[in-house]
């Protein structure tokens, strides 16, 4: 995903909830390594096996 895009993707996934961050990170398309990294460490640590189920 070209920076500008993902900047304002960022700014919208930090916002969502939970299940909206699970749902943006599952779905999204396009993003580097880095960039899922970057939504990794925004991520509630509380709320981790959530994501882990989703994406399983």
């Amino acid at each position: 995903m070209q920076f500008n895009e993902f900047r304002e993707f960022f700014a919208t996934f930090q916002e969502a909830n939970t299940e909206d961050k699970i749902e943006l990170y599952c779905s999204t398309v396009n993003l580097t390594e880095e960039q899922y990294m970057q939504l990794l460490r925004t991520f509630p640590p509380s709320d981790i096996r959530k994501l882990e189920k989703a994406l399983y």
